[in-house]
């Protein structure tokens, strides 16, 4: 059940992100290093989105053996962030 709440939460934030553009939920990324702040954007909401899609359905499915999906996104997060400070 929590894996569905935090994947509606994920899809609320991508929503917040990509559509309705709240940079200021970037709190984590070096906007004045940023060169494209519209390609950051989008990169984000899309990950999110993917994020949020693959947590529900993990919490639907409900089996143990999709677990190791979470330390993936979490890695995937850690990793779109040093792209995001150090390439962008």
């Amino acid at each position: 059940m929590y894996l569905i709440c935090l994947g509606l939460f994920i899809y609320a934030t991508a929503y917040l992100i990509g559509v309705k553009k709240n940079r200021w939920l970037l709190s984590g990324f070096n906007r004045g290093r940023v060169r494209d702040k519209e390609k950051l954007t989008r990169m984000l909401a899309m990950y999110n989105l993917i994020s949020s899609v693959t947590l529900v359905l993990i919490g639907v499915i409900n089996q143990p053996r999709f677990i190791y999906l979470i330390f993936l996104i979490v890695i995937g997060y850690v990793g779109l962030y040093f792209y995001a400070n150090r390439k962008m």
